[in-house]
């Protein structure tokens, strides 16, 4: 995903982290994910969130639920193990 505008046609470099999936609908969904929440993402797949998040070093695992719920709700996942 690439923010260009007319005054400045060619991004700057960098890293993006991107979420494709399809919704409920089948239809093709794109989210540009933070840094923090695509390193969730991933440590989620191996571990759950409680234990995902903690090795991040996030000590308020509400937000983190609240987002993967979100996410889930969206299609984005089927689920995801909390604790």
């Amino acid at each position: 995903m690439h923010l260009a505008t007319v005054a400045a046609p060619v991004p700057a470099p960098g890293t993006v982290h991107l979420l494709a999936y399809r919704d409920g609908r089948g239809e093709p969904r794109w989210m540009e994910l933070t840094p923090a929440t695509a390193a969730l993402i991933l440590n989620a797949r191996r571990a759950a969130i409680g234990q995902a998040a903690l090795e991040l070093g996030l000590t308020d695992l509400s937000e983190a639920v609240d987002l993967l719920a979100d996410l889930q709700a969206k299609g984005a996942f089927a689920g995801f193990k909390p604790f």
